[in-house]
């Protein structure tokens, strides 16, 4: 992905809107001719006139993310955790004894999707990915794209799971190029006919789909199938320490949904 995505993005955008692109211009205070060659990828989009754009566009808060990220702002670049860091040892032990007896999976990853910690309650949600052994260490990203087990334990696999994360990883990819795991993944990828296929399609997904999971999955509800057939949705919550954002951790619990009480007012209304 790159500024041809950002050109499709943007111009879709506007024809979804039904802005000309005179009266865009007008309302952004730049002639019209600035605003064509920042369509056509001839110039670059100033980052403060960038903001202005996105909110006359009217884009999603992550669908943002990714316009400046496309637009060439793309921050500091994670890098691979040093798990030799006595600190940071530290902190995975207080968050492994503060989620330890939690009902709800809770783990701990890094920027490339590597579990570095983990309670019992998520370990036994993976288990059958992993023949009972311990998830930490694991990948939740190739579990996602190349597990089979995981066609068959994440509801709407294709459209819910996997298109969402490769926009993810893509966003990753462009955010921190250099990554070696991220590179390695990509590597597997490109090895995979399936996967390489979906992943050729994430520059389309990224422009005709308006939800919120382009870049994360916090606040997301999203379908787990239980062993015995049942769906369960779960709630995704993600939160990243500051200390340890240059590595990319972040800590994730997902939570059961609370189902809405079904309507009993036409029940008792036929009694």
């Amino acid at each position: 992905m790159g500024r041809e995505v950002l050109q499709a993005l943007l111009s879709t955008r506007r024809d979804q809107l039904q802005i000309p692109q005179r009266s865009l211009a007008k309302r952004l205070r730049v002639q019209e001719r600035t605003v064509r060659n920042w369509f056509n990828g001839h110039t670059t989009i100033p980052h403060e006139r960038l903001e202005e754009l996105c909110a006359v566009l009217e884009l999603a808060v992550q669908q943002r993310q990714m316009v400046y990220l496309l637009a060439g702002y793309r921050g500091t670049p994670i890098v691979q955790v040093d798990r030799g860091d006595e600190a940071f040892i530290r902190y995975l032990e207080g968050y492994t004894a503060t989620v330890r007896d939690l009902p709800h999976p809770a783990y701990v990853c890094d920027g490339a999707w590597t579990v570095l910690a983990a309670n019992s309650a998520f370990e036994r949600c993976v288990a059958v990915a992993t023949g009972g052994e311990s998830f930490v260490g694991r990948s939740l990203l190739r579990f996602v794209l190349f597990h089979p087990e995981a066609q068959r334990r994440l509801g709407q696999w294709h459209e819910r799971w996997l298109m969402p994360v490769l926009s993810q990883f893509a966003y990753a990819l462009l955010a921190s190029p250099d990554h070696p795991e991220l590179q390695s993944i990509r590597h597997a990828i490109v090895r995979s006919p399936v996967i390489r296929a979906a992943f050729v399609n994430v520059a389309r997904y990224v422009v005709e789909d308006s939800s919120e999971h382009l870049v994360h999955f916090d606040g997301a509800e999203l379908p787990l199938i239980e062993p015995g057939g049942e769906e369960q949705r779960m709630r995704i919550s993600m939160r990243t320490p500051m200390a340890w954002s240059h590595w990319g951790i972040c800590e994730v619990s997902l939570t059961p949904s609370r189902k809405k009480p079904a309507d009993t007012s036409a029940a008792a209304s036929s009694q």
